[in-house]
């Protein structure tokens, strides 16, 4: 039987890890409910993950590649399957060890997958969305990196359609390279039942990155409130756990500082997976506050489970192909579509229903055993 190594951050019981932390455990739990290859979770020394099945693997930063490799030589794979998104493994020029493992890999006579978190969409690469020339240019460079990655790479995995046209046309990957799994959901046992007897309320929850902007969603729900001063606003921010510098804190305090002051808006900071159903049970409808167009999220895929359908930005993969889901990224764009979309939360929610069972952490785990079943 195929042994696939999984190299990724992984949920701690003592801090908050992040998104593709929550997104490996529950790949993971999939896999193992149905027959397939046993799978080896590489994961973080420190914070220790909270599984004791998973193997403490690999430092953060410039060591992350020689105790990787230790690991590899004490933990025998027949596959490398590496969860990567920019700085996920180290900041600044520290994070170039992650890009060169699949060459590591490939030296050691093993196939590798990759699983992309981030890929910027074609929209913003031609210039079309409203991101500055130096994100675009960050992202170039970011694909020009995913196109040396690639020579060590048997497939690479995204989320979203737009975001493989991106390997294809803008780094060059050959199509055949290219797999396209959704993000996974986790269907709750229940959905959330709508209230009749609360208010219109809206929902945000998540960690602080610099491709969102709080301060537009908060622009946005402060003008609906002149035609629906009932509105309400909870407002959970976490900060990034990789991200705790000096100018990320004043940032933080300053958005925090804002939403409180502002009428008809509940501030929250992190809110615990374990808490999430409640907070998620208040709200109709939750807020994707990006920049750009982005890829299905954590943040979507776990209000889409609990039968609460989410608003992005227009263009965004999934949430776009749905009527009304999507919303233009300009002055008012926002307040027209939640005024709009609060008189259509039953087809919403009906929709979300649909989405989740279409996008199951089952099915997303089938698509990997047959993905890992082709490269071996």
């Amino acid at each position: 039987m195929t042994t696939v190594g999984l190299v990724t951050t992984f949920p701690s019981s003592t801090i908050p890890i992040g998104g593709v932390a929550t997104y490996a455990q529950s790949l993971v739990c999939a896999l193992r409910r149905e027959p397939g290859p046993s799978v080896v979770v590489l994961g973080q020394r420190q914070p220790h993950p909270e599984e004791p099945s998973t193997v403490p693997a690999w430092e953060f930063g410039w060591s992350f590649q020689e105790s990787l490799r230790r690991s590899l030589d004490e933990h025998p794979v027949d596959l490398v399957h590496l969860q990567y998104e920019p700085f996920l493994f180290g900041n600044g020029a520290a994070a170039f060890p992650a890009l060169r493992l699949p060459h590591v890999i490939r030296r050691r006579g093993l196939s590798c997958i990759v699983t992309l978190h981030a890929v910027p969409f074609p929209s913003l690469m031609r210039g079309s969305g409203r991101a500055p020339a130096s994100v675009r240019a960050f992202s170039a460079m970011y694909l020009r990196a995913i196109r040396w990655m690639g020579k060590g790479v048997d497939r690479f995995v995204v989320h979203e359609s737009e975001q493989a046209e991106s390997l294809n046309e803008i780094a060059h990957i050959d199509e055949t390279a290219i797999a396209v799994i959704p993000h996974g959901v986790q269907v709750a046992e229940r959905a959330v039942n709508p209230r009749v007897d609360r208010p219109f309320t809206i929902g945000t929850f998540g960690f602080l990155t610099p491709y969102k902007d709080p301060h537009f969603l908060l622009n946005e729900f402060h003008a609906l409130r002149s035609s629906m001063p009932d509105a309400r606003l909870r407002f959970s921010l976490s900060r990034h756990p990789r991200r705790r510098g000096r100018r990320s804190e004043r940032r933080y305090r300053d958005i925090m500082r804002r939403a409180a002051s502002l009428e008809g808006v509940e501030t929250f900071e992190h809110v615990a997976e374990r808490e999430l159903p409640a907070f998620l049970a208040a709200c109709d409808l939750i807020v994707l506050p990006y920049r750009y167009a982005v890829s299905a999220s954590g943040v979507a895929a776990t209000a889409i489970g609990a039968g609460v359908p989410v608003l992005g930005p227009d263009g965004s993969g999934t949430v776009d192909r749905f009527h009304g889901w999507s919303f233009p990224n300009a002055p008012g764009g926002l307040t027209a579509a939640l005024a709009r979309q609060s008189t259509c939360l039953d087809q919403m929610r009906d929709d979300a229903c649909a989405l989740a069972e279409e996008h199951s952490w089952q099915r997303v785990a089938c698509s990997h055993r047959l993905l890992y079943g082709s490269v071996e």
